[in-house]
């Protein structure tokens, strides 16, 4: 197949994009790779949150049906908005370094995902699938770092410190997923 086919089907399939999230299965699929590529790949994660966020734009602009929003949903999402125009105004007094929107602008791009993942939420099984897939990455990688390579303190392909308190956030993740799957009656 050529690239020119590839970008026609990739292009049609944005376009109709009730078909590509109507299942269920491209939520579930990106939600599992965001979490098990989230410490094993440098930036592997960055690529799933990527087709999330120009799904989820291309989803709020095009689709007529859009989720009810309770008030909790409401809250979440006024939060993640404040939070992203608390730092406008060290933005504009420090003269448009960008320095300041690197981190609070995630909290404005996560507001269009969180709408799709209201819209249609991901399977359970395939959160708690991602969550153990990315706890055992993540133990294989440190095990590589610090028995093969040498390395002290592991970091995966972050610093030292989030590697350690992303990979504990992947294990509660697990531990919760495994302890409601086991009460859970289906």
């Amino acid at each position: 197949m050529s690239f020119n086919g590839t970008i026609k089907i990739v292009w049609e399939l944005l376009m109709n994009v009730s078909k590509l999230i109507e299942n269920n299965n491209f939520m579930s699929a990106m939600i599992f790779f965001s979490l098990a590529l989230s410490l094993s790949t440098p930036g592997g994660s960055v690529a799933a949150f990527a087709i999330l966020l120009l799904v989820s734009l291309i989803y709020l602009f095009k689709e007529k049906n859009k989720p009810e929003l309770n008030s909790m949903d409401k809250l979440l999402i006024f939060t993640l908005v404040f939070m992203f125009l608390t730092v406008l105004p060290s933005f504009i007094s420090d003269d448009f370094r960008g320095r300041y929107l690197d981190l609070s602008l995630r909290y404005l791009l996560a507001v269009p995902i969180l709408l799709l993942l209201i819209y249609t939420p991901p399977r359970a099984a395939w959160l708690l699938a991602g969550a153990i897939a990315g706890g055992v990455t993540a133990f294989g990688l440190a095990v590589y770092q610090y028995v093969y390579v040498g390395m002290p303190r592991v970091d995966g392909f972050l610093y030292s410190i989030n590697f350690g308190y992303l990979a504990c956030t992947l294990a509660f993740l697990a531990l919760s997923g495994i302890t409601f799957f086991r009460t859970a009656q289906f």
